[in-house]
């Protein structure tokens, strides 16, 4: 569970009394060791060093291999805490999100 004070690293903060949902990125070559990279997008305890790429709770993440635009190839959808609400985020490389449909 998230217990850290919060926000992302563009200073927007967690909903106080809802930061325990949060949507992590790891890799691996083989589906067995997996390496979880420091992506300093959200703060936890005031340390960016961590593998949270999103407020999310129950994500589901897919990539479209039919986007014409590669902007827009990885694709989540999942309830975000911050904006009380779901929808429907888009990215390059599976990191960074693109949520400025919603702002």
């Amino acid at each position: 569970m998230f217990m850290g004070s919060g926000q992302d690293r563009f200073g927007r903060a967690f909903v106080e009394n809802d930061v325990g949902d949060l949507t992590c990125y790891a890799e691996s070559e083989d589906g067995i060791t997996w390496h979880k990279p420091p992506l300093n997008i959200f703060e936890f305890d005031d340390d960016g060093r961590n593998n949270m790429v999103w407020d999310f709770h129950g994500a589901c993440i897919f990539k479209d291999k039919n986007v014409l635009h590669s902007e827009q190839r990885y694709k989540a959808i999942g309830f975000c805490r911050r904006y009380r609400n779901i929808f429907l985020l888009t990215s390059v490389d599976g990191i960074e999100w693109d949520d400025s449909q919603w702002l």
